[in-house]
């Protein structure tokens, strides 16, 4: 079982990447969605941040900028801020498209800002997918051969199938609670589990349970029908 100090160094990790640049996307949305609901992750990344500016002041040369380099900055932040605004079905050109963000904006409404805006920009609506009774499921972000993130809708009392991990899987909790060999774990908080975890995590018998899910690799059922899947 992955220790909880072997934890906090993968989330350490993902503290520095991020205030750096170098966090792949699939989990900087994650990490971006905790820290709109966790105050602590959000005060670890702006302390990471401020301590890369000191060093790069203090260890980088200057270098030279055209006159109008604020101005295009601030035009470029204009502009990204228009893209961002989500517009309704009655402003927008294309009917089809515009109820397809309104159906998404609907969907995502409950969800952590980065979050709701990343499946708004998507102009797509939210496709679920059935785990057994209870369980539901939404494939959000992620290449091939890279990492997925999904989004994961348990009721309340129900039980996940169990599986294992063919590498990471980072849980970030949104919604709910939940509960498993580990641990119980509630809103804001972010669980690393790797190939030594076997668990079948169960959601809040009054809450349930909605999580964001990053996995690197495949899961692996380990019970039931849905070994099947691990031929895939």
């Amino acid at each position: 079982m992955m220790d909880s100090e072997h934890q906090a160094q993968l989330r350490d990790s993902m503290v520095l990447e991020m205030a750096s640049g170098t966090l792949d996307p699939v989990r900087s949305l994650m990490l971006m969605t905790q820290m709109s609901i966790c105050r602590k992750t959000h005060a670890k990344v702006r302390l990471a941040e401020s301590i890369g500016g000191v060093l790069m002041e203090r260890h980088c040369d200057p270098c030279e900028m055209t006159e109008n380099s604020l101005e295009k900055v601030l035009l470029r932040i204009d502009q990204e801020t228009e893209l961002a605004d989500e517009p309704s079905c009655a402003s927008h050109e294309n009917t089809a498209t515009a109820c397809r963000m309104e159906k998404a904006k609907d969907e995502a409404a409950n969800f952590p800002d980065p979050l709701r805006r990343y499946i708004v920009s998507q102009n797509r609506p939210v496709k679920w997918s059935r785990l057994g009774k209870g369980v539901k499921f939404a494939h959000i972000s992620g290449v091939a051969k890279g990492p997925q993130l999904y989004v994961m809708d348990v009721a309340p009392g129900v039980k996940t199938p169990e599986h294992t991990h063919e590498g990471n899987e980072y849980t970030l909790v949104i919604q709910g609670a939940y509960e498993d060999v580990t641990g119980v774990y509630k809103r804001g908080d972010l669980v690393i589990t790797d190939d030594s975890v076997v668990h079948e995590p169960v959601a809040d018998p009054e809450t349930g349970c909605v999580c964001v899910v990053v996995t690197d690799m495949p899961i692996r059922f380990t019970r039931g029908p849905l070994r099947f899947f691990n031929l895939f």
